[in-house]
């Protein structure tokens, strides 16, 4: 009984002390320099450009305007045809005159579509925002490189924490 709380009382003096341990010495701190890892890390970036688009719109014409575009195209396709056959009628004579109706119909009812097309379409231009992740390095220091002097000798240890310089640390002298 009385063993036991001797080791008892020395486990205790050693943990509350918290002093050097007999594998320890205390070195005098000679340099701190800190050690670096460097990851790569993303930046989100934002990219604004002006993007146009090009809108049709159909119109809510009646019956009569909706068969009409549909056989000619447009309301103005049919007007250019009916030009078109209106001139090709004072051109030629005979089956050259039919021919030149024919003819003048047929362009009069492009020209009068593209007509139609080019007052229904309408140009939006807006700014689309679009993200690219755009890698960079970011260093971080990872731990202290320290050298202590311990006896006229110098040792290199690791330490989270970089220590004055001049002052005394413990250092563990084991090999592991």
């Amino acid at each position: 009984m009385k063993n036991i709380l001797c080791v008892g009382t020395m486990f205790l003096v050693g943990f509350v002390s918290g002093g050097v341990h007999a594998d320890q010495k205390m070195g005098i701190v000679v340099s701190s320099d800190p050690v670096y890892n460097s990851f790569t890390r993303y930046e989100r970036v934002a990219t604004t450009e002006t993007v146009c688009r090009d809108y049709m719109y159909t119109s809510n014409d009646g019956w009569i305007e909706q068969g009409t575009s549909s056989v000619f195209g447009s309301t103005q396709g049919l007007l250019g045809t009916a030009i078109g056959v209106a001139i090709g009628e004072h051109i030629g004579g005979g089956r050259g005159n039919d021919a030149a109706k024919i003819v003048g119909g047929i362009v009069g009812n492009r020209v009068g579509n593209n007509m139609a097309r080019s007052r229904s379409a309408q140009r939006v231009c807006e700014p689309v925002t679009t993200y690219t992740d755009v890698p960079y390095v970011d260093n971080i220091v990872d731990h202290y490189r320290v050298v202590v002097k311990i006896n006229n000798s110098e040792y290199v240890v690791n330490r989270s924490y970089s220590p004055e310089i001049g002052r005394a640390i413990p250092v563990d002298l084991t090999v592991r």
